[in-house]
């Protein structure tokens, strides 16, 4: 599709749609923003500043973020109220949580993030690009790749059951 739109004359740009990462901030003058990150890089005060590294550490179950993933995946969103209960009982809403008592932690691969995926689980049904386990506690990906396990191995009918009060493990 890229491709495509590079090729008409009428378009001067195009690029991939796709969500960006901390990790991944490319701007070379980043480290000179200390409105974004102050470490008294230019002499100013440390941590007067926004806190924007925090901010992208600590997106959570944003409903925004959940009706993203379901409208990429065409799930209705008469399934969101059971979708966001389903990550409280999970993770209670904490992307980085790790499951260390159960079988799959036994085993070698916890589940991890808001709705508490393996990363066998997370591999497989992840977001095309996004394989790399160094997003499986990231809220997008994480929800993503859920939400794509769920309804390629149960169907509509876990999300109506979520959303009946329902909110047993998957």
């Amino acid at each position: 599709a890229i491709r495509k739109l590079k090729a008409n004359p009428m378009i001067h740009r195009a690029e991939p749609d796709m969500p960006v990462f901390p990790d991944q901030v490319n701007d070379p003058d980043y480290s000179q923003q200390w409105g974004l990150n102050n470490t008294g890089q230019t002499g100013g005060t440390n941590d007067k500043d926004i806190d924007a590294p925090e901010a992208w550490d600590s997106a959570t179950g944003d409903p925004n973020i959940v009706v993203a993933v379901m409208d990429e995946q065409k799930i209705p969103r008469k399934y969101l109220p059971g979708i966001l209960a389903q990550i409280q009982q999970e993770s209670d809403g904490d992307p980085k949580l790790v499951n260390t008592y159960d079988s799959n932690a036994a085993a070698g691969d916890p589940s991890k993030g808001l709705l508490q995926v393996i990363g066998d689980t997370y591999q497989t049904h992840a977001k095309p690009g996004f394989k790399n386990l160094k997003y499986q506690t990231v809220p997008y990906t994480n929800i993503w790749s859920a939400l794509h396990y769920v309804k390629k191995s149960y169907g509509m009918d876990k999300f109506a059951s979520w959303n009946s009060g329902s909110n047993s493990a998957y």
